[in-house]
């Protein structure tokens, strides 16, 4: 057995008060705070606002979604080009252009949708082709024109060459599996 003196004995006693002081205060400093009580009469005017803002934004969703739905296609490529070349043949004949060509381009995806573009040559009065391009770009028939070139046909008259370049969009295999998982 050891035997110790009374100061021996003093200085262990202070030297473990003293490492556990620091222990406790070191816990004291690393251990979070935790927050104030928030009074439930906030929480609930919080929840309300929430639940209002929720649902307004659901709204928008909805509407977002049926005018999405609105100016897209829901079938197949096939059955889109099929239907773009009945509409661009009846509005050209209707305006009395030449429909020359009418060609599908390179699919792409984007941000959702599927692009489906169109190359269209037609040939005929410039007033036509005007007349052509506003009819062509209605919600109703679901085509974006993004280009048109024009070219003097003939200088003596008023007969031009055009390209347009038409969009079909319809939705992507994946953006209709994630809308549906959204909904649920």
């Amino acid at each position: 057995m050891i035997s110790l003196t009374q100061e021996q004995k003093w200085t262990i006693a202070s030297g473990l008060a003293i490492g556990a002081l620091a222990i406790i205060a070191a816990y004291d400093l690393l251990t979070p705070k935790p927050e104030p009580a928030v009074p439930t009469t906030k929480l609930g005017a919080d929840a309300g606002r929430l639940t209002t803002e929720n649902l307004i934004a659901k709204k928008k969703l909805s509407e977002s979604e049926a005018e999405v739905k609105r100016l897209t296609w829901s079938t197949n490529a096939d059955q889109i080009g099929s239907s773009a070349l009945n509409t661009v043949t009846t509005l050209s004949q209707s305006k009395g252009l030449k429909l020359l060509a009418f060609r599908p381009q390179r699919t792409a995806e984007d941000g959702g949708l599927t692009r489906l573009p169109y190359m269209i040559s037609l040939e005929g009065p410039y007033l036509g082709v005007i007349g052509f391009l506003r009819m062509l770009e209605t919600p109703s028939n679901k085509l974006a024109v993004n280009l048109v070139q024009v070219a003097s046909a003939d200088p003596s008259s008023d007969r031009v060459s055009a390209t347009v370049g038409v969009v079909a969009f319809r939705p992507s295999k994946v953006a209709v599996k994630e809308s549906k998982a959204v909904k649920k």
